[in-house]
């Protein structure tokens, strides 16, 4: 089933200039598709629209088959990780990671089970009570991707959020994200800068 469809959709910069002409895309359940080129050449802004965070000229995105182009962001069923990612320096692990679930009203019992079931996945089950800045930059990612799929989003989005994360640390979190992909019944879209090009 496809989950995630875009017809034709278009952007234009405030210069008028055209960033992203005519793009359709159809991503079913499971898939993991992503978008590769240098700065500017519009992936993150596609990615954005895809989310509501940007409007779109003309065209149509559908997610799970409803046309989504009028909803905000909240009403999407969307949840998106950031190249420039943070947790809410106030809450612990836990709370950043319970903090959209506590928005949508799920009752505590619930709440524990889908964060401590994301928590031993990711393995940061030992991070719940640590406030972020006593996390290195990995876990800190690790947690704000438990905190997105936490919410059981219908699409997950991401915005290149490995670009901060070097070597041995880069290789795991990759690892992690193939397991994601296996274990998420949900397409991923995910932003990569190729920094092969100019």
């Amino acid at each position: 089933m496809t989950r995630l469809s875009l017809r034709n959709v278009n952007k234009k910069c405030p210069n008028n200039d055209m960033v992203v002409k005519n793009f359709s895309l159809d991503i079913a359940d499971k898939e993991f598709v992503v978008l590769a080129g240098p700065a500017g050449c519009g992936k993150t802004l596609l990615i954005r629209m895809i989310a509501g965070l940007e409007e779109s000229n003309s065209g149509e995105i559908y997610i799970d088959g409803e046309l989504v182009n009028d909803r905000e962001t909240k009403d999407r069923g969307v949840a998106m990780i950031f190249s420039n990612y943070a947790l809410y320096p106030q809450m612990n692990v836990y709370d950043n990671i319970a903090f959209a679930l506590k928005l949508a009203r799920i009752p505590q019992e619930e709440m524990d089970r889908r964060i401590h079931a994301i928590a031993e996945f990711m393995k940061i089950e030992g991070l719940l009570s640590r406030m972020p800045e006593k996390l290195s930059e990995e876990e800190t990612l690790q947690a704000v991707i438990a905190r997105a799929i936490v919410k059981e989003p219908k699409v997950l989005l991401m915005d290149d959020p490995l670009i901060r994360i070097t070597g041995e640390n880069k290789t795991t979190i990759e690892h992690k994200m193939a397991e994601l992909k296996e274990k998420l019944d949900i397409p991923i879209v995910y932003a990569h800068r190729d920094r092969k090009r100019p």
